[in-house]
């Protein structure tokens, strides 16, 4: 990817993309975390950003 695409994709872009392709929906991500569905819904629409901790959550479940 070139260096203008990748710094248009936000961590709500990222996030939403990881888990579709993962076939989660945001309740079944969100019970993974131990967050509520509405916390991933504004994750993923860029109206909050994660704390650290949530963000090492949601890695441990979308990534590894």
């Amino acid at each position: 990817m070139s260096k203008a695409l990748t710094s248009r994709i936000t961590f709500g872009h990222w996030l939403k993309r990881r888990r579709s392709a993962l076939q989660l929906t945001q309740d079944a991500l969100a019970a993974r975390v131990g967050y509520t569905g509405a916390t991933v819904q504004k994750l993923e629409q860029d109206a909050r950003r994660p704390s650290q901790a949530l963000a090492s959550l949601l890695a441990d479940a979308l990534v590894g």
